[in-house]
């Protein structure tokens, strides 16, 4: 079964077309939002994750015929992190490290090690099962990029390595199968690899290996070669839960890391290309809980925030203001008191995703925290907050006052002057987009 969808098209405008196309395109990219989230409000919803994640972390394995024996079969995946909280359990290692990143990233907000218990059960749940063995059921690379960024900060914010060695086998799987699918020419493999080679990057660069880093260099550099065959369509293009922004920003933190004097032109030629906000106003064909077009967009704007910290705040206001407005409107998607999102607008909020929320706290939330950091405040709030938005009935917040269709309006205007051109199709492969489904573990 192909579970490929092809959302439905971004809207662009010509710069020289009339006003109505503007005021088209501004309704059809308007969706929940909410205004620019501040620090302090990042702060609270990582907290807020980070306390959600420990209800999506698998604690008991009861058996079904209640004998003495619950947690021993090989199925029970005790310590991971469920990847929906509604429906079949399914646990995979992507979930799992991200959840670590999370404990361990509001740990270093706010000073609280009551999560220690949890990363505990979550890397014995990696240790258990190293699912990049398994061959093509799971990207290596793409599981050892959020590995490697969990155990970084995990001993930055503890000071425990007793996860290094772990960590140093993930870094090896990056360094040994990144190459090949950067070269693979699709989505799903390009985008495993980049996010592999940045994350082998932040590794290197953790611990003084200049090895890791010169291999992550060497794969972002294929990664920027697939870009660079044909830009206008592998940047927007969107297949599995990737979208041609994982590339970019895997280029940025990897292949630009260690050739500098590249990042501005290269950056300038490229992010006008780069996609936008991926309407969610209809509902997905097929839809279901593989509508993952929150994932696309949090790709997105990971790339619009990697273009404009490579372009500096003036040069690079125009991605700011669409990485801005991205997140604004997944935030505006977060089921109330666990500051989690769905798969996109048209699913329930119950039906939220782990894997999701981690790219909307890591791609999002993390930058306007460190930038608030960075600008001498503090991201620590006393209470209060939450998104300023009319609840309906399915329990999703959609924002539909003027300042948000005024939102919508700026951010197609800045599109359409960047780019002057039709969309491009979206990539397919042929592939499942969540190609987990193949080999992700079932609890009992």
């Amino acid at each position: 079964m192909n579970l490929v969808a092809t959302p439905p098209p971004r809207a662009t405008c010509l710069p020289a077309m009339a006003l109505s196309c503007f005021v088209a395109a501004a309704l059809l990219v308007a969706s929940p939002a909410r205004a620019d989230v501040t620090a302090a409000e990042a702060t609270q919803q990582i907290a807020e994750i980070a306390a959600w994640d420990v209800t999506m972390q698998l604690t008991a394995c009861p058996e079904p015929d209640g004998g003495d024996d619950a947690g021993a079969d090989a199925s029970c995946a005790l310590g991971g992190v469920r990847e929906i909280a509604t429906g079949p359990v399914m646990i995979s290692p992507d979930n799992t490290a991200e959840a670590i990143f999370d404990w361990s990233y509001a740990q270093q907000l706010s000073g609280d090690s009551s999560y220690l218990q949890n990363v505990a059960g979550a890397f014995g749940f990696l240790d258990a099962n190293p699912q990049w063995e398994q061959g093509s059921a799971y990207p290596g690379s793409y599981i050892c990029g959020w590995v490697l960024r969990a155990v970084v900060e995990y001993e930055a914010v503890s000071g425990d390595v007793s996860h290094h060695a772990f960590g140093q086998t993930c870094a090896l799987e990056i360094e040994t199968s990144a190459p090949g699918l950067a070269t693979s020419g699709q989505l799903i493999d390009v985008g495993s690899a980049a996010w592999g080679a940045s994350g082998l990057w932040i590794w290197g660069d953790a611990n003084a290996d200049a090895e890791a880093e010169s291999d992550a260099a060497s794969i972002g550099g294929a990664v920027k070669a697939w870009i660079e065959q044909g830009p206008a369509t592998n940047l927007p293009m969107q297949s599995w839960a990737f979208t041609g922004g994982a590339a970019f920003h895997g280029v940025v933190g990897s292949y630009m890391k260690a050739n500098p004097s590249e990042l501005q032109a290269w950056v300038t030629t490229y992010a006008p290309m780069l996609g936008g906000w991926i309407d969610e106003s209809t509902p997905a064909v097929p839809g279901g809980t593989t509508d993952w077009r929150n994932a696309y967009n949090a790709w997105n704007m990971a790339a619009h925030y990697a273009a404009a910290h490579a372009l500096g705040a003036e040069a690079g206001a125009t991605d700011e203001s669409i990485a801005r407005d991205i997140l604004g409107r997944l935030v505006a998607q977060e089921m109330p008191g666990t500051g989690a999102i769905p798969g996109s607008q048209q699913r329930p909020s119950t039906e939220t995703q782990s894997w999701i929320t981690a790219y909307m706290l890591y791609f999002g939330l993390q930058e306007v925290v460190d930038e608030g950091m960075a600008d001498g405040g503090s991201p620590v709030r006393a209470g209060g907050g939450g998104c300023s938005c009319t609840v309906v009935q399915d329990g999703s917040s959609r924002g539909t006052s003027v300042a948000t269709l005024a939102a919508g309006l700026l951010v197609a205007l800045l599109l359409a002057a960047r780019r002057g051109r039709a969309p491009s199709t979206s990539g397919v492969d042929g592939r499942p987009r969540r190609f987990r489904r193949a080999g992700a573990l079932r609890a009992s």
